[in-house]
């Protein structure tokens, strides 16, 4: 700022009134990123970008003025493909504005819960496009599966990762299902559709692997059994990497820990060959069993890690039966 124009030493100043929105400069954030007008090579290598990540709010204004000045300047689209998502809420389902005293800051919550445990109640939240209402019920929800995801990598990083092992049914089992899960969420993220990788890494942690395969292999793992420790590591190295663009800062961290460099320069994970389909069939009499076995043993009173008498194990389910009885401690 200056009092006297530096050329004729005027103190007399008109403002400019022929003024732009805002849209007319944030429309050429596409162009500057590829580097128009300062490096050709680079802006007619990356021009048009692959993707606009944007609210659906600013579609007439962001998108369009985009749009329309790329083509200007470029005569080309400005990039392959929009990804429009929805508006964040409040608890009521209102849009937030500072006028009606209900934006919600995301420091304190990022303070308390950590930014993955946001990202991941998102991305878990709606469907593409979708609004979706603000809870930090539902954000420490998250937070709790970030932490299950620690303590599971903390279990396994206690076994050495064998280059190989040789697979029993409960192994064939898990990576069954693990191969379900890539292929889910391959098509889903190719799709742009976060919420189904989100929701489906969150089942297999918590509702699958942890509470079952974990269990059911844990004496195999503390033998040296290459088998069950293979798994139990490829399951984790897929998981990181199927979750790393959700929850990049825990994933990265872990990956780092337990295999060296980044999670992010690693490539997407592709369904592990030579695995029969039909194992994952066996999923709900293996979770129905266990289930049957654990509620026993609370209604009679009896410690999970105590012997159980007079339980069978399924005729269809004898595959696992080594696995099984060790896992709940069944007696004969």
């Amino acid at each position: 700022p200056f009092s006297n124009c530096p050329r004729c030493g005027s103190k007399e100043f008109v403002g400019e009134d022929r003024v732009f929105d805002t849209w007319m400069d944030s429309s050429c954030s596409n162009l500057y990123l590829t580097k128009y007008r300062s490096d050709a090579k680079f802006s007619e290598d990356n021009f048009p970008v692959s993707l606009r990540p944007q609210g659906r709010e600013i579609v007439r204004t962001w998108l369009y003025y985009t749009t329309l000045k790329s083509w200007l300047v470029r005569r080309s689209k400005p990039f392959h493909r929009v990804f429009i998502h929805g508006l964040g809420l409040d608890a009521r389902g209102r849009a937030m504005h500072r006028t009606q005293g209900n934006v919600i800051d995301p420091w304190p919550l990022i303070k308390k819960h950590g930014a993955d445990a946001i990202r991941i109640f998102v991305a878990s939240e709606t469907n593409p496009g979708d609004d979706f209402r603000i809870s930090e019920a539902k954000v420490g929800g998250a937070g709790k599966f970030v932490t299950k995801l620690w303590n599971v990598a903390r279990f396994i990083s206690s076994f050495e990762e064998p280059k190989a092992g040789k697979l029993a049914p409960a192994d064939e089992w898990i990576l069954a299902e693990l191969n379900r899960l890539i292929e889910t969420a391959r098509g889903s993220y190719e799709d742009l559709n976060l919420f189904l990788p989100s929701n489906r890494c969150r089942e297999f942690l918590w509702n699958l692997f942890a509470p079952h395969y974990m269990e059911m292999v844990k004496a195999r793992a503390y033998e040296g059994d290459t088998g069950a420790r293979w798994t139990l590591h490829a399951c984790l190295r897929d998981l990181l990497r199927l979750l790393a663009p959700i929850a990049p800062f825990s994933t990265d961290k872990i990956w780092r820990a337990m295999y060296g460099g980044s999670v992010h320069a690693e490539a997407f994970p592709m369904p592990h060959d030579g695995i029969p389909g039909s194992r994952a069939d066996f999923t709900d009499k293996i979770v129905a069993f266990n289930a049957d076995v654990w509620k026993r043993k609370r209604d009679g009173g009896v410690p999970l890690n105590v012997e159980l008498p007079g339980v069978a194990v399924p005729t269809d389910l004898k595959a696992f039966e080594g696995d099984l009885r060790r896992m709940h401690r069944l007696g004969s």
